[in-house]
């Protein structure tokens, strides 16, 4: 394989009738990668059954709890559908991390107000004069527990690999879903597919999880599968000199991407930032190792773009555990025959 190792305050706000009036149309969603769609992550206000504060949390961008307002000149951001409340966090209450919360915008000894930074692209804590200080606090995305991720507060420059994730892209939420309206789609060949691996189909664990030989692109072979509730992805693999690498795409044309992981430093549950590099185009998009030992992620629709358009001969992703190289020669090929796998499936 080849790898290369890498190596509180309250401040006051008056709120006024022309802020907590801002139209429908300034709704903005804060999300983990440049280009958000729908089902992707992006902060959302959860309700706290016993009455406490609103919890922040990663969730479904399209979600009407993902629409937030961000009041420039009062310096704070507000629910969309609930003005009267600010994002802030709960410093002063314990240990960090702290939670972050949407809490009434009136101080009340609790907590800081949170601002937007365009230029970090970060979440970051407001002093009692409103200011930005070089040792404050900032969000973060913390780890998936009980199918939940909380958006957490930590000093913005901590050393702890888990604060990696602080940037969120803030974008119009009326542009949710029209992000990836230009990512590359082909309708299926009108030749015949190829033919199919004579295996029979496999089944998952527990028979949750049916696969089923599609046919081979170059170096790749391909596969469908499906869950009792119907078609899940059509999948490439193809061994590279970073192990095996590992290619999916669903009915919403959406592409994953899972490398090998080392154990070592960057065993299951691990969840990180990955670096993806296609020719002269860099993401950077969350991540995280799965129980079979791999470094899965989503890739965004430009790189999903260049890998297709773009006559490059690999691509490089880079993760906790250092950089793999994925051959992506002829990928254009490739994207052609699991559109006409999707297709197949009668589900596009």
């Amino acid at each position: 394989m080849f790898k290369h190792v890498a190596s509180a305050t309250v401040a006051v706000l008056c709120l006024t009738g022309a802020a907590m009036a801002q139209a429908p149309g300034n709704a903005v969603v804060f999300a983990i990668f440049e280009n958000p769609e729908p089902h992707h992550g992006c902060i959302v206000t959860e309700r706290d059954r016993d009455g406490g504060y609103d919890k922040l949390v990663l969730g479904r961008c399209d979600s009407p709890a993902a629409r937030f307002v961000f009041d420039e000149q009062a310096r704070r951001i507000r629910p969309a559908d609930r003005p009267e409340l600010c994002m802030g966090d709960t410093t002063g209450a314990g240990d960090a991390p702290f939670d972050a919360i949407a809490r009434d915008c009136e101080p009340n000894g609790l907590g800081q107000f949170y601002t937007y930074n365009r230029g970090q692209r970060r979440l970051v804590a407001l002093n009692e004069e409103n200011r930005e200080e070089r040792d404050g606090y900032c969000f973060y995305i913390g780890r998936e527990r009980n199918r939940r991720t909380p958006i957490l507060a930590e000093p913005c420059n901590s050393p702890r690999p888990r604060a990696a994730q602080i940037a969120f892209y803030m974008t119009p939420a009326s542009a949710v879903g029209a992000a990836g309206a230009g990512a590359p789609s082909s309708p299926p060949p009108q030749s015949a597919p190829m033919a199919s691996d004579p295996r029979p189909p496999q089944a998952g664990p527990a028979g949750q999880l049916t696969r089923s030989p599609w046919g081979r692109s170059g170096p790749w072979t391909i596969d469908a599968s499906h869950t009792p509730t119907g078609f899940s992805t059509c999948r490439a693999v193809r061994q590279s000199d970073s192990g095996e690498i590992r290619v999916g795409l669903n009915a919403q044309l959406d592409m994953t991407m899972s490398t090998p992981a080392d154990r070592a430093t960057a065993p299951p549950g691990t969840r990180a930032n990955v670096t993806l590099r296609a020719g002269r185009d860099r993401e950077v998009v969350p991540g995280s190792v799965n129980a079979e030992g791999r470094l899965a992620f989503t890739v965004p629709p430009p790189i999903g773009r260049t890998m297709v358009e773009t006559n490059l001969r690999e691509m490089f992703v880079e993760g906790p555990d250092g950089m793999s190289v994925v051959p992506i020669a002829g990928f254009r090929a490739l994207w052609d025959e699991l559109n006409a796998c999707v297709g197949a499936q009668g589900r596009r």
